[in-house]
């Protein structure tokens, strides 16, 4: 059964290299440029069955619009999230931020990194994963997953309807192997990165 990755950041080209090296992988992607036009955010409560899971991996930006990183991994291991394997990556790390993403056993990047250090991290998270484990259904069609609005009430999604909010993806590509994730708008090539930082 393949791997099954989410994906969060608000930087285009960092989404678009990390949903690379994924499909590289041969994992299943769901990439969104934040954790709150995710599905998996709507929900109360955690929707999979015991014990099956909604994913395996989440790699995820910190600051981002709507939900940030840590918001969003906080909610989900709230909720019951049965995701194992989170990586959060900033290139500006509070205290805080850092003690929250540890109690949350978040493996943590500092931007900028080599993809080496994520492929390592790959490499071992790929080594504990079962391959029978039981992977829930996903959908990344937003209209399936939006709760009931309250009685008498209508909700923000009904009122503002995000309609085509799909994951974007991209074809398989020996072009990443050897870049970096930086911190801001950068263009990528095997050879690294160019562009300033943000």
């Amino acid at each position: 059964m393949k791997l099954r990755s989410y994906i969060f950041d608000d930087n285009d080209t960092v989404r678009t290299l990390l949903q690379q090296v994924c499909l590289d992988r041969g994992y299943e992607v769901f990439a969104f440029s934040s954790p709150g036009l995710c599905p998996l955010n709507l929900n109360q409560s955690c929707q999979c069955p015991v014990p099956c899971a909604c994913g395996d991996i989440v790699l995820s930006d910190l600051k981002m619009p709507i939900v940030d990183g840590l918001e969003f991994v906080r909610a989900q291991r709230a909720k019951g999230c049965h995701i194992r394997f989170v990586a959060l990556m900033s290139g500006y790390w509070s205290e805080g931020d850092l003690l929250l993403a540890r109690q949350y056993d978040c493996k943590i990047f500092q931007k900028p990194f080599p993809l080496s250090e994520l492929y390592a991290w790959l490499d071992e998270v790929e080594r504990q994963i079962d391959p029978s484990r039981c992977l829930a259904s996903f959908s990344p069609d937003v209209s399936k997953h939006r709760p009931a609005p309250p009685p008498a009430a209508t909700s923000h999604l009904q009122r503002h309807p995000r309609k085509g909010i799909k994951p974007s993806f991209v074809r398989n590509s020996d072009a990443v192997k050897d870049s970096v994730i930086t911190l801001g708008p950068t263009h990528f090539s095997k050879s690294g990165c160019s562009g300033r930082p943000a």
